[in-house]
Parts: C-alpha cells; structure tokens; sequence
C-alpha cells in the first residue's frame, strides 16, 4: 500500500499527575472517531501517534504557554516530516481572551494545541464519565484540526465546526458532512505546505515567502498592529519618557532647525530596522531547523509575519509619538522658548516642527524596542494563532 502524501501527528504531552495510561486510552480512544470522520474518508492522509515524555515546560500565569508547545511542535513536526501537528495536554493553556481555553489552531505552522484539562465532568463537580470526555476530545480535535484547514465556522449548533461557546455545547456537536469533507480533501493540498530543504537556504526562503505572500499578510492583518501597540505598555511607556525627556533639551532643537529631511529620513530608517531586530532577537519564539540542516517552509513563513508584523506595530507607534510631539510643538509649547532655545537659529517653522517630530518619534522607536522586549511574547502569540482560542 503506497505511503499517504499528507501525514498528521497527534503528540500526547501529560504534563500532569494523572495517570499516564488513562491519559494515552483517553487521546486514542478519541482518535476513533477522528480518523472514522476524516483520515478514513481520505487516503492520501494518514494519522500518527507520538509521546512527549519529558515535561521540562514550566507554567505561568495559571497555565501553560502555548509558544511552549509551538517551539516543541516545530521541532517534531520538522524531525518526523509531518504535515500537521496536533498536541494534546493534560494542563491548561494560558488563555489570552477568555478564562480558559480548549484548543489553540495556529494555521500559519500547522500545528494545533488541544487541552483535555477541564473535558472530564468531574472537573466541574459533576460525576466522573470518561466516554463523555473521550466524546468531547474527539469534537475538539476535529474543529480544531478544520481550522488547520480553514473551514468556516457553521451555523449549525450540532455541528461539529459550530463555535464552542462552552466545554456542555461539545456535547452536541457531533454532525460532520460530506460537503465538509469535501472541503477538506479541496483544501488539503493547499494547506499542507510544509516543504523543506538543505541547500538554498536564500533562495528557498525567497520562493516561499512569494508563494504563501497571502498567508503572511493574512497572519499579520489577524495580529493587528494597531491593536498590538496597546498590547505593549512597556514598550510605550518607555518611548514616551524617552521622549519627553529629549523634548526639554536645547541641543534638539538645535539638530530640528539644521538638519535636513534626508538626514532626519535616514535616521528614522535606521531606527525601524534596529528596533524591529531587537524585537525580534529578544523573542523566546527561536527559528527551527531539523536535525539534519533541513529549513521548514513553516518557519519561514513564521518568521516574515512576526518581522512585519513587528515593523508595523513600530510605524504605528511611530506616527503615534510623531503626530503627538507635532501637536505639543505646534499648539502647547511656548514660542518664545522654540526662538531662543536653539544656539543657531529659531525652530519655530513648520518644517522644523515635522522634523523635531518625525527626529523624536524615531528615537521613541529605538528605545521603545530596548524596553519593550519583555512584551513581544504577545506579538508572537497573535501572530501564530489566527483563529479564535477555542
């Protein structure tokens, strides 16, 4: 029998104290009806099983870090040459929207996180029922393995891609459709791009990146730059007091009147590329490779929306900060002080105002990334998980 050309792993990662054989019954019982539903209905998709059996994670925040899981994730999915990966865990995963979470698609590395923690009725009080929790595990890891393959959510609540507004509603959701499973073996190709290479590392990056261009945009239109600033308090805070402080100075407005656009240009460039590259090097969130030299299409891919999602995030804090020191200059700071402070000629111009601006909020980009590095953990999780937490 000819091997299937598209390969899903399921890693079982006990983290917990439970028992380990209950644990193992529970993800392969819930299998099942995972592989009757989908990996049956398609022979070029096969499933297997792995174990993780070394818990070197270490919680925070009331539960696990998904970026953990991410980082362990790649490496496997790189070694074993899967398609796919989902890993499925005892404990709970740091939730960034709701009080918990169930499951966590990231369809820009192919790899899912599921939690089997709170699926049991025992852990809400309720009787113990482990075939109702094997049922729930199935539900999940079939929705959760659709928004791999970017299925939409249904209108249907008994359908098993409706949105789970709960750990009861899985209950329910048991119906799978053909036109669902078409779907799937429509879009399967599509979304199992995990090539790789040894060889050609530049040239490979630069075909993927222009082959999955609409995948990386979309990661970074779902991370929402905009949003992302706010995310990141430090980062602001620091370029603001950086700022403020450099505002008060007489040399600034020295460097405002004499210098010229191209010069306060250049310096804000410069800026950009060396803040978002210390964004990027203080991540936790490192690049994967396979033991042997093999670069993954899926870190590549990772990697140019985490950078422009990044670089975004500054220009957004950068007209931010410029548009803010333009108004103070232009409306709130005294005059006389803009004709006197300067030692070779008055700043009070409107072109003095842009430059003292855009010259300011450039330095607010570079010490905002210095004291901002303890906040990219966010970036990297908004980038990775497009979909909603399940």
């Amino acid at each position: 029998m000819p091997a299937a050309r598209y390969r899903v792993g399921v890693m079982r990662a006990q983290l917990g104290e439970g028992d380990p054989q209950g644990f193992t019954e529970l993800v392969d019982g819930a299998l099942k009806r995972f592989s009757r539903d989908i990996a049956d209905q398609l022979p070029d998709l096969s499933v297997e099983t792995s174990t993780f059996s070394t818990p070197h994670l270490v919680p925070e925040g009331g539960g696990y870090n998904a970026l953990d899981f991410v980082q362990l994730g790649l490496g496997e999915k790189a070694e074993r040459g899967l398609s796919f990966l989902i890993i499925v865990t005892d404990v709970d995963l740091s939730p960034s929207k709701t009080s918990y979470t169930l499951a966590l698609p990231s369809r820009i590395t192919n790899i899912a996180l599921v939690t089997t923690r709170r699926l049991n009725p025992d852990f809400w009080g309720e009787t113990r029922d482990t075939d109702r929790a094997r049922e729930r595990l199935s539900t999940v890891l079939i929705h959760a393995f659709g928004h791999l393959l970017n299925l939409n959510h249904s209108d249907e609540p008994n359908n098993v891609m409706a949105p789970i507004k709960g750990v009861e509603t899985l209950d329910r959701m048991t119906e799978f459709t053909s036109e669902q499973l078409s779907e799937i073996r429509e879009t399967l190709p599509r979304e199992a791009f995990d090539q790789s290479t040894r060889s050609s590392k530049f040239g490979f990056a630069a075909a993927t990146i222009g082959r999955r261009l609409p995948s990386i945009l979309h990661a970074v239109w779902r991370a929402n730059p905009i949003k992302l600033v706010g995310r990141m308090p430090t980062m602001l805070a620091t370029a603001f007091s950086v700022i403020a402080l450099l505002l008060f100075g007489a040399e600034i407005w020295d460097y405002a009147a004499m210098a010229s656009t191209a010069q306060v240009t250049g310096l804000t460039l410069i800026s950009f590329a060396i803040g978002t590259f210390v964004l990027y090097r203080a991540f936790s969130f490192a690049p994967v490779s396979a033991r042997d030299g093999r670069t993954m299409e899926s870190t590549i891919v990772t990697s140019a929306a985490t950078l422009i999602t990044l670089f975004l995030t500054l220009l957004v804090m950068f007209a931010l900060f410029a548009g803010l020191m333009f108004f103070f200059a232009a409306t709130i700071f005294p005059e006389p002080l803009m004709e006197s402070w300067p030692t070779v000629e008055d700043a009070s111009s409107l072109g003095d105002h842009l430059r003292l601006s855009a010259f300011l909020a450039g330095l607010g980009v570079l010490s905002g990334s210095l004291g901002g590095s303890a906040d990219s953990r966010s970036v990297v999780r908004r980038v990775l998980f497009m979909s909603d937490e399940i």
